[in-house]
């Protein structure tokens, strides 16, 4: 969810809280009752799509990360076996290229490590027939591809899980179905009882405009910031 629509969703939690702490107000208009039912609905449903998409998130993002150490797992054998036999043929320039550790890996991007891990398999398929007393063979530059094909797959699902498309996501619309609820009906049926009720009336103008307040508050904050570093 972004910054937007949370700061949408705590608008709607504090309009339902308003309503709810003017029930005797309220029950003047059934067609409000019945809105505010509505509308508490599609928050709810909200709420649920929210949770669905943030589970679906921690689980791709756990995924990948299990891809990943796994890739490492794969690569630091290859990279120690490479370097040996570098280093015991005098091969100065193939021993740096593979002079790199597990922690080395792990602090790596996404992107380098992939590239690395293209590099040292590379460099092992050139010198395989060399490298079988350091126990790198075909069968492990093969699990090396492989793993590397399932952690590159899985870095394109969570990008895809965290960019957004054209085409309108479910959460999308029910945030467009609560806000055509409250535009279209409950903030008329408010209205009306602004003669009887001015107070709550205003109350009720204020925490609709609550999510303005936020993102004007966050601007100011910004501002301040930026005088104090100047």
């Amino acid at each position: 969810m972004s910054d937007k629509e949370q700061n949408k969703l705590d608008m709607y939690d504090a309009v339902l809280s308003l309503l709810s702490d003017n029930k005797e107000i309220v029950s003047n208009i059934p067609a409000l009752v019945s809105s505010i039912s509505r509308f508490r609905k599609v928050v709810d449903e909200i709420r649920r799509e929210e949770r669905t998409i943030s589970s679906e998130a921690f689980e791709i993002t756990i995924r990948t990360s299990k891809l990943k150490d796994d890739l490492i797992f794969s690569l630091v054998p290859v990279a120690s076996g490479l370097f040996n036999f570098a280093k015991e043929n005098g091969d100065l320039r193939l021993k740096e290229k593979c002079r790199i550790t597990q922690s080395h890996f792990v602090r790596m991007l996404d992107r380098d490590l992939l590239e690395k891990a293209e590099i040292l398999r590379s460099l092992a398929k050139d010198h395989l027939l060399k490298l079988k007393k350091y126990g790198i063979n075909a069968q492990k530059l093969s699990e090396v591809q492989a793993k590397m094909t399932s952690f590159r797959n899985s870095l394109g699902n969570k990008v895809a899980s965290f960019v957004s498309t054209d085409t309108m996501t479910p959460l999308q619309e029910l945030f467009n179905e609560a806000d055509r609820i409250l535009s279209k009906y409950m903030d008329n049926y408010v209205e009306s009882l602004n003669g009887s009720y001015a107070e709550f009336y205003d109350e009720y103008l204020w925490t609709r405009d609550i999510e303005n307040q936020d993102a004007v508050k966050v601007m100011m904050e910004l501002e301040e910031e930026n005088e104090s570093e100047e």
